[in-house]
């Protein structure tokens, strides 16, 4: 059998400190200059460039904002007329007599109206005061826009749920 060669013959051995410098060569002596004081540099970050204005955002934010507009009506047209509401549901399930708002019925509309009137004006002013400062806004009319709905819904179960009548009626 033959010996296999060396593979590494053919790459140079590696170099110890200084073997490449020239002959003659010396390195430069050190001079110690005091070097000047450098400021502090400050806790925060400095202002940048303006952030660019996002055109889809600010579209976006209007038409959902707008949306909200006839969100609102509706909600307060629906709990304006929360009683009728609940007579057509008594119709509906043929529970016998009249429905009869009581207190509840009177804190349902207040809730819906007054909360869905507020959240409203929230999201408009929030998502003006985010768009103003170039930041995304589109978020905050379609999150409200989802918590009003969960208001609505639940007030409107918590109405139809504390109903013995119509709850009998459904259970049937």
């Amino acid at each position: 059998m033959s010996t296999p060669e060396n593979p590494n013959a053919h790459v140079p051995p590696v170099p110890r400190y200084g073997e490449y410098a020239n002959p003659g060569y010396t390195p430069p002596a050190y001079t110690a200059e005091p070097v000047p004081p450098v400021a502090p540099a400050p806790y925060y970050a400095p202002p940048g460039a303006p952030r660019p204005r996002r055109t889809w955002d600010l579209v976006l934010s209007i038409v959902l904002l707008v949306i909200g507009v006839f969100g609102v009506l509706i909600s307060i047209l629906n709990g304006a007329t929360l009683d009728y509401q609940m007579q057509e549901l008594y119709e509906q399930y043929g529970v016998s007599g009249e429905y009869e708002p009581g207190a509840g019925s009177a804190i349902a509309m207040a809730v819906i109206i007054v909360s869905h009137l507020l959240l409203y004006v929230v999201a408009v002013l929030v998502t003006l005061l985010l768009i103003r400062k170039n930041r995304v806004a589109f978020w905050v009319p379609l999150s409200i826009g989802a918590l009003a709905f969960i208001i609505f819904f639940a007030t409107i179960m918590v109405l139809v749920l504390s109903d013995p009548a119509l709850l009998e009626a459904a259970t049937k």
